[in-house]
């Protein structure tokens, strides 16, 4: 129930449907810490609606502590590339350095789809 509260949060922002979405992903997130399951691919949803809807200083803190707990998710490492690069140009070595990782990590798993995204979001830089 918690995972589904979560992702009907997510899709309630890609609607438009701003501090509702945002809300249900942070009530389905506090439901699956209550019960001890892994958070990091859900907290990688909370970090990109948080860009979504232009809290990107959350967005990034959100992305830090996914990555803290995902250990090495290169979906993480290009999202918070994204929202570095949305942050300020003064970010732009630390964004590059992230799709760097993506791109490690995604060559060694074999996830052409995010490889190819994460090259291209390098090349834009």
């Amino acid at each position: 129930m918690a995972q589904a509260t979560i992702v009907r949060g997510w899709a309630l922002v890609q609607q438009g449907q701003r501090e509702a979405g945002l809300t249900q992903i942070c009530q389905g997130l506090a439901a699956l810490r209550a019960t001890g399951s892994e958070t990091g691919a859900y907290l990688g949803l909370l970090a990109a609606a948080y860009g979504r809807v232009g809290q990107i200083e959350a967005g990034l803190q959100v992305a830090e502590e996914a990555l803290a707990v995902g250990r090495g998710n290169a979906g993480l490492y290009h999202l918070k590339g994204v929202l570095l690069l949305r942050c300020s140009a003064e970010h732009h070595a630390e964004a590059e350095s992230c799709f760097h990782q993506a791109l490690e990590i995604t060559r060694h798993q074999g996830a052409k789809s995010l490889e190819l995204r994460t090259a291209m979001s390098l090349s834009r830089l």
